[in-house]
């Protein structure tokens, strides 16, 4: 049996919720010789200023000044937009006639940990499929 539930709490209706969901759960999981296991943490937090400065000022940037497509460059711009397309987040979102678009969600929505996984990423592709040399990460 899997099981995977989250609860932001947020007031004391979701904490009760969530108390009522492990104590109506764990004897039996328990019994079951699989046990719930609890984690307790805050909201992750947003990407940092200086992986924002590095992905920007450095991955960015060397992909703009080296990568050749067609016999054409493209502005930092442009490489971001197709990087975030390619390799960053979605969410659908309804409109209020009842369509669902799926948007791309700004890397400033990232957690320091998607966005470091964003960047690898990006920087992968720039290396393997592009040819690109980054220089070495300035660690302060």
């Amino acid at each position: 049996m899997s099981l995977h539930r989250e609860f932001k709490v947020i007031n004391e209706t979701v904490l009760k919720i969530a108390i009522n969901f492990i104590e109506s759960n764990w004897k039996q999981l328990a019994a079951d010789k699989t046990p719930m296991f609890l984690i307790a943490t805050t909201a992750e937090e947003k990407r940092r200023a200086q992986q924002n400065k590095y992905y920007f000022g450095t991955v960015i940037r060397s992909i703009a000044k080296q990568a050749w497509i067609n016999g054409r460059q493209y502005s930092a711009e442009a490489w971001h937009e197709q990087m975030a397309r390619t390799y960053g987040q979605f969410k659908d979102v309804t409109l209020p006639d009842g369509e669902v678009v799926v948007k791309r969600l700004s890397t400033t929505e990232m957690s320091v940990k998607d966005f470091a996984k964003y960047t690898e990423q990006v920087m992968a592709y720039g290396a393997t499929e592009l040819g690109i040399r980054f220089p070495a990460p300035e660690y302060y």
